[in-house]
């Protein structure tokens, strides 16, 4: 019967007369029968929150055919943030991961005599040469980055 005999496959709530309890004691067996998998998923969202949460990013690009305009432009939309200014890169940085390649930052080397002083707000250097690479190291460690 309902009490859980020998035959120890006889469901201990059969004997429950109250049907709220009972519904919410089966739907409670349901979710730990699940845990497993509802702690998986529960671990798949919480990374793709942060994925979805991450920073914005604005790359530093050249403007014209001199290249000595440059301006930051985002990475999602290809929009123009602004303008570069040495001066503004920590208030941007606050804000935005930013990148840079090793053409355009030896641009901005001529464009502003500060880019070697806010180096250490960059995230991202790429595309670049072993020259372009210890130039960046001996400015961070400039500045004991």
């Amino acid at each position: 019967g309902g009490d859980g005999g020998a035959d120890g496959g006889a469901d201990p709530l059969t004997g429950e007369t109250n049907k709220e309890l009972l519904a919410f004691l089966e739907r409670k067996r349901a979710e730990n029968s699940t845990a497993a998998e509802k702690e998986a998923d529960a671990k798949r969202r919480k990374k793709g929150a942060k994925k979805g949460t991450a920073r914005p990013i604005a790359i530093l690009e050249r403007d014209g055919e001199d290249g000595l305009n440059l301006h930051w432009v985002d990475y999602d939309d290809g929009s123009i943030v602004r303008p570069y200014d040495a001066s503004s890169v920590p208030e941007l940085a606050s804000k935005r991961d930013l990148a840079v390649t090793g053409a355009v930052l030896a641009l901005a080397y001529e464009a502003d005599d500060g880019t070697r002083s806010v180096l250490e707000h960059f995230k991202v250097f790429a595309r670049m040469t072993p020259d372009a690479k210890e130039t960046v190291i001996e400015c961070l460690h400039s500045v004991d980055r």
